[in-house]
């Protein structure tokens, strides 16, 4: 018997039982055909015809989000529509390695171009069908923004660190690390400073890598400003000025980073400043046609070359003042207190001179020494100041004052070469009174430690022998011993009270007097106790088998034992032992009577 089936694609088969994979969709007719030996065909029954439709395979893909920024992640899932072992091949448009999972997650460490998103598509194939044509799924279009660039970098000079920051959108781990391009250069990290040393816009990128590989990058600028310098003379370039008189106030008028210093040459007419606007008198005139030429040195941090501006022009023209001394005055009255003996002599001047000069005399103490002669340039609002140093006074145990009388003899020298007292000056004689405050003489410090220590001495015995035991012995209770202290409440007696529920509890509520007192003629004490109830209870107590109501007062010697009734604790019984005495010489008599409580 033979066997032909008819799977309606033309395809056939002569096996009993065929297996067959349809390679494309559609409906087909599936027969049949028997024949048996020796058997008409014609009396062989024909089978029954079977429709089957074959469908396609489909593939739809979906993902949880169509716009990231880079380096995030995406789910990405499929809905597959096919037999088993249907394999799956992604694609995800970023030239990375694609996925054969279903449903993929996808980290994309690269940004897409700006209007071109990366295309997603899955391909699928049949595993019955030996060909390489693949079932593609939908289009997905993934949007992957990259890094923020950085921004504008304004207000800030040539020589000046400037800080490239990270904008804040951009993360901030170790799996992201960044690259700064310079047009000199490279520097990493998330933050980095960058000095640049000619003004102008600079141009510059940023990019940002994800474990080692360039996910994007972003262009930013800089603009760097040049160093302004432009100094001026009361706001001019050029003036005329009178020699020793006029003062000129300079400004450097710069414009640039921290740091910045200025060294102004004011061509000899005056001394070099290192202030920013400082303030000059010329001290010298200039020659006719010839102005003095001011010049402006300014130095910049991390600039090699120092900026020098374009000179300022003075002409500084003589003029001749009769000079005359004004007041001499000293500005303390009082000297020494703080063990030093220096004052300050001023000194009024007015006119044109080359110098002023100072003579001091004292009286009582003499060898004075003024400092050195000054120029008119060292005048400050026309008053010019002199430092004298004074001898020290005497030492004196009680620091009396010491009156001194100055002779100051101030010489002023005109400078006008027809003065008739160029060589001799104008001088003028004050006489100044001055109090000195002697030190103390160095042996009395000593003085002031031998009476301390002496004083502590008679402290410290005192104490001593103040702190003698007054209460003496110690108290048994149960068994446990406590000792008895206290402070002296007196020259020869004191009283103790004792709470005898803080040393034992079954105690509580009774409390133990005991009072002190020094024998005449004896190292003995006169000792006195008695027995209280806190809550008034009467009854007694056996102090050495002879009776005392509660509060009542019984003397004290050797040991003691005392015992009383309690309703639930039954016998109460503590022993007092008053072994102490006290050595201590009173140096009295005091009559050996009983001591009463």
């Amino acid at each position: 018997m033979t066997w032909l089936w008819d799977f309606g694609d033309k395809a056939e088969s002569k096996e009993k039982t065929p297996t067959y994979f349809y390679k494309k969709p559609g409906k087909y007719t599936v027969k049949l055909t028997v024949k048996i030996p020796g058997v008409d065909p014609k009396n062989v029954p024909k089978s029954n015809e079977l429709e089957i439709e074959v469908s396609p395979v489909t593939a739809v893909i979906m993902a949880e989000k169509l716009k990231i920024k880079v380096g995030d992640e995406i789910q990405f899932s499929s809905e597959i529509k096919g037999p088993k072992g249907t394999t799956y091949s992604w694609g995800f448009g970023d030239e990375a390695k694609g996925s054969t999972e279903g449903s993929p997650k996808r980290q994309f460490k690269k940004a897409s171009p700006v209007g071109k998103p990366f295309k997603v598509q899955l391909g699928v194939k049949n595993p019955n069908i030996n060909i390489n044509e693949k079932i593609l799924s939908n289009v997905l279009l993934v949007e992957v923004v990259g890094m923020e660039p950085p921004p504008p970098v304004t207000g800030y000079f040539i020589g000046q660190d400037i800080p490239f920051v990270n904008p804040k959108t951009n993360p901030d781990t170790p799996k992201y690390t960044y690259k700064w391009k310079f047009n000199d250069g490279v520097k990493e990290g998330y933050t980095v400073t960058h000095r640049y040393l000619t003004p102008g816009r600079k141009r510059y990128s940023l990019e940002m890598y994800i474990d080692g590989d360039l996910s994007s990058s972003g262009d930013g600028y800089v603009d760097i400003l040049p160093i302004a310098v432009d100094p001026s003379a009361n706001g001019k370039k050029e003036l005329t000025v009178l020699r020793g008189i006029d003062e000129v106030e300079f400004s450097a008028n710069t414009k640039g980073p921290p740091g910045m210093s200025w060294s102004w040459d004011f061509a000899g007419g005056a001394p070099t400043s290192t202030n920013e606007n400082p303030k000059v008198t010329f001290e010298k005139h200039s020659t006719a046609g010839n102005p003095y030429e001011v010049v402006l040195t300014v130095t910049v941090p991390n600039i090699t070359n120092a900026i020098i501006s374009k000179p300022i022009l003075v002409t500084v023209n003589q003029k001749f003042i009769k000079p005359a001394i004004g007041s001499i005055t000293i500005d303390r009255s009082e000297i020494g207190t703080d063990g030093n003996y220096t004052a300050k002599i001023i000194v009024e001047a007015t006119g044109t001179y080359t110098s002023l000069q100072l003579k001091v005399d004292g009286d009582p103490i003499s060898g004075i020494t003024p400092s050195s002669p000054q120029s008119m340039g060292k005048a400050k609002g026309g008053k010019h100041t002199f430092t004298i140093t004074v001898p020290e006074p005497p030492t004196s145990v009680t620091k009396a004052p010491v009156a001194e009388k100055l002779k100051v003899t101030a010489t002023i020298f005109p400078d006008d070469p027809d003065d008739e007292k160029k060589a001799t000056g104008y001088a003028k004689t004050e006489t100044l009174n001055l109090t000195l405050i002697p030190k103390k003489p160095w042996w009395l410090l000593y003085v002031y430690i031998l009476a301390g220590c002496i004083l502590l001495a008679i402290i410290i015995t005192l104490v001593v022998l103040a702190k003698r035991p007054v209460i003496p012995g110690t108290i048994t209770l149960n068994g446990a011993d406590h000792y008895l202290t206290s402070s002296p409440l007196g020259p020869k007696k004191g009283k103790l009270e004792i709470d005898l529920g803080n040393l034992d509890s079954d105690y509580d509520g009774f409390v133990m007097t005991v009072t002190a007192e020094k024998r005449s003629n004896s190292t003995q004490l006169r000792i006195n106790s008695a027995i209280n109830s806190k809550n008034g209870a009467e009854g007694e107590v056996a102090a050495n088998s002879e009776y005392f109501d509660f509060g009542r007062g019984f003397p004290c010697v050797e040991v003691m034992t005392i015992e009383w009734p309690h309703e639930e604790r039954g016998r109460l019984s503590l022993i007092y032992d008053t072994h102490q005495s006290d050595s201590y010489d009173y140096g009295d008599d005091q009559d050996d009577d009983t001591y009463e409580y």
